[in-house]
C-alpha cells in the first residue's frame, strides 16, 4: 500500500488523518497561496521534500475529502491554490511550446555580436542590451 502524506492506515482499509502532517499540508497551501514559491512554502511549512513531492501534495484533491480520504482542509483553501497552479502551468506551457514560433513584434530586434565575457550575469545582460542596433 502506498503512503499518502497527512494520512496513515488505521487498519488495512481505513485511512485516518495524521494531525501533525495535516497541519503541515494546510500550512503549505496557505504559504503558497500567499505568494511563496513551492520550495519556500514547503520549507516554511516544515516539509523538507523534493519539489515533485511538494507539487503532488498541492495537486491532490483527496485533501478535501475525496473517495475514502477524510478531509484535511476546506475547499475554500484548496481551490484557490488549484487556480494559482493552473496559471503557473499555463505560463510554463507557453514558454516550453514557443521555441519555434516567431517572437512578438515588440521583442524582435537585431543585435551585434558581443564580446563581453564577464562572470556577472547582470553585467553581461546589460552589455547585450547595449548592443541592440535596431528594432524590427
Amino acid at each position: 500500500m502506498g503512503r499518502y502524506y497527512g494520512y496513515a492506515y488505521k487498519n488495512r482499509k481505513t485511512l485516518k488523518v495524521v494531525e501533525e502532517e495535516a497541519e503541515k499540508v494546510r500550512s503549505l497551501y496557505r504559504y503558497y497561496l500567499e505568494g511563496d514559491t513551492m520550495d519556500i512554502a514547503a520549507q516554511k511549512a516544515g516539509l523538507f521534500l523534493c519539489r515533485e513531492s511538494v507539487s503532488r501534495i498541492l495537486h491532490r484533491d483527496y485533501y478535501i475529502g475525496k473517495d475514502r480520504f477524510p478531509a484535511i482542509m476546506e475547499p475554500e483553501l484548496f481551490y484557490p491554490v488549484q487556480e494559482k497552479l493552473k496559471e503557473t502551468e499555463d505560463v510554463f506551457f507557453y514558454i516550453r511550446n514557443c521555441k519555434n514560433r516567431p517572437a512578438p513584434e515588440i521583442l524582435r530586434f537585431r543585435i551585434e555580436p558581443g564580446d563581453y565575457e564577464g562572470d556577472d550575469i547582470y553585467q553581461r545582460a546589460e552589455h547585450a542590451y547595449s548592443q541592440i542596433r535596431e528594432e524590427l
